[in-house]
């Protein structure tokens, strides 16, 4: 689908999510997880969404469509859209250069523009798993913070300062650029 591409390799999976955050006439149950992924391996959940909780105006519910609760990127702390009251979006950005292939995924969104800021996620399907890249690219100075959120059913352990060690089967590594 171009709103949810997937890769697979063996048992596997990546999807991430290209869809835009709700139809401009209608955003009432829009979340703002513009380029989340979710992962699985042998059909069991890896990354995950963390779900809706209620549709009560709440900090729970608050919290659900939040660009915090998916498996992206903040950046200064913001969510990708303007989201308020329990149904209502504001501000959204758009996304654009969707290119699609056989062994990778790659997506832009503005979302941030009005700190003048692109966000790029591509992934790259190699022999060992997968590669999730993520660009940023503006002016000024910012914090970034990257979401990554687990089944309650993986089993995690630390592996020095590499990354972490999924269900005694997957490594999970972080690096950073420049």
């Amino acid at each position: 689908s171009q709103y949810y591409p997937k890769l697979e390799s063996g048992d596997l999976g990546i999807m991430m999510y290209c869809a835009p955050i709700s139809p401009d006439y209608n955003p009432a149950h829009s979340h703002a997880d513009m380029l989340s992924v979710l992962l699985w391996y042998n059909n069991e959940e890896i990354l995950v969404d963390t779900g809706n909780y209620d549709y009560e105006e709440s900090d729970d519910r608050k919290y659900a469509r939040s660009t915090s609760a998916n498996n992206t990127i903040v950046i200064d702390g913001k969510n990708q859209c303007d989201l308020w009251k329990v149904f209502r979006v504001g501000r959204r950005g758009k996304l654009f250069d969707k290119d699609f292939g056989e062994d990778y995924l790659q997506c832009i969104h503005d979302s941030y523009k009005k700190i003048n800021l692109l966000h790029t996620r591509r992934i790259e399907k190699t022999s060992k798993g997968f590669i999730i890249q993520d660009l940023l690219k503006g002016k000024g100075y910012h914090k970034f913070e990257m979401f990554f959120h687990f089944s309650p059913e993986v089993n995690i352990k630390r592996k020095g300062e590499e990354g972490f060690i999924i269900n005694k089967k997957l490594m999970f590594k972080f690096s950073h650029g420049e």
